[in-house]
């Protein structure tokens, strides 16, 4: 901040440099990238949850009848995916615009602040008359005004909006709970569907083997007895009746295998189903709470940034105000103004941001992605 003593004693307080838009060493702007990445990986996961009956019977590839029963969750995952979209599409990209403002206004500092002094010089060596040095000066200044007073704006609608989404996330959370807790206590632990799910499954396998141990032995039996016997008749009628018996019984092991088999299939795809339900709900529900805290986080630098730009802008108009008072003040003030100082510092503070922009979305891979070529995806093994 310069201080300077107009020549009525009136002191001008004006600061042209980013100020605490350029954070303190190893300070993140707006947020570490872990934790922005944090929000971006929830707001994908909303996104990514089925939010209409059709989306939900085709996830758990269940009948449209069977889907009633999950309306009540539907209905949340639908206000959960309007609220991530929204942000994904619309707020991010306006903390993203911030970033780009502190770019584009470094573009302008260097020609803009840096034709403040030549202007004076020309008007007091006499080659600019005073209405054209006042005209450049006020156009100048008036253009960099505007542009404070813009990004001012867009700071405070970027505020309003996260502000925005993170009532509406408590929202979400706030209906969510209760359903999580009555689906996690219905599928999930001891007693639960996936138990007794994982219980049935292990139980038809074992079944399963059984059956298909007693079919082998039935069948072998049934083959290798004789058809008739060599000494007395007793012995063909004896043997007639055991390869009657146990081809009988290796048909009877057979139906039990594919009754066991049939509802082993049936277990499992309850099963699939019953943990795409949990994982949804894992995904929707288990970062909320650190997704609120992280949001939180953001607010204050926003903040922040909103009242150094809405100070710049003042400043602009204190500075024309004095301009078009007594164009005679400008030299005691610009020559105090710390242009050079300034220019250095919006390179500075445009480097952070654009840092910011270059590493700010993530990508997400899709299961189609990652069938169409798995070997870019495969995870080398480490020592």
């Amino acid at each position: 901040m310069k201080e300077i003593v107009l020549k009525d004693g009136n002191v001008l307080k004006v600061d042209l440099a980013p100020g605490e838009l350029l954070p303190a060493d190893n300070n993140p702007f707006l947020m570490s990238r872990s934790e922005f990445l944090a929000v971006q990986a929830y707001v994908e996961n909303g996104t990514s949850l089925p939010k209409s009956a059709e989306e939900m019977t085709s996830k758990l590839k269940i009948s449209a009848e069977d889907v009633n029963e999950f309306s009540d969750l539907i209905n949340v995952y639908k206000s959960i995916y309007d609220h991530c979209y929204n942000f994904k599409t619309v707020v991010f990209p306006m903390t993203v615009t911030l970033a780009a403002n502190i770019s584009h206004y470094n573009t302008k500092v260097p020609v803009y602040y840096g034709a403040l002094n030549p202007i004076i010089a020309a008007y007091n060596n006499g080659s600019l008359s005073e209405e054209d040095a006042t005209k450049k000066l006020t156009a100048i200044l008036t253009n960099l005004q505007n542009t404070a007073q813009v990004y001012a704006d867009d700071c405070k609608t970027a505020k309003e909006n996260i502000i925005q989404f993170a009532e509406d996330t408590k929202s979400d959370k706030s209906l969510l709970d209760p359903l999580s807790d009555r689906y996690k206590k219905a599928y999930e632990g001891k007693g639960g569907e996936i138990d007794t799910l994982l219980k049935e499954i292990d139980n038809d396998s074992k079944q399963i083997k059984k059956w298909q141990d007693e079919y082998e032995h039935d069948v072998t039996v049934a083959a290798t007895t004789p058809t008739y016997a060599w000494i007395i008749p007793l012995g063909t009628i004896a043997a007639g009746i055991v390869a009657g018996i146990y081809g009988k019984k290796a048909t009877d092991a057979l139906d039990d295998i594919h009754k066991y088999q049939k509802k082993l299939e049936s277990a499992q795809e309850d099963l699939r189903k019953a943990l795409v339900l949990s994982n949804d709900l894992r995904l929707a529900n288990g970062s909320m709470d650190g997704i609120l805290e992280k949001l939180q986080l953001a607010l204050p630098v926003i903040e922040k940034m909103e009242g150094i730009w809405g100070s710049l802008s003042d400043d602009f108009n204190n500075i024309l105000s004095v301009i078009q008072r007594d164009i005679k003040e400008a030299e005691w003030i610009i020559k105090d103004l710390g242009v050079q100082e300034a220019i250095d510092a919006w390179a500075k503070a445009a480097a952070i941001a654009d840092n910011y922009r270059a590493n700010a979305y993530i990508t997400v891979t899709t299961e189609d992605d990652i069938k169409a070529e798995p070997e870019k995806y495969i995870i080398p093994e480490t020592a």
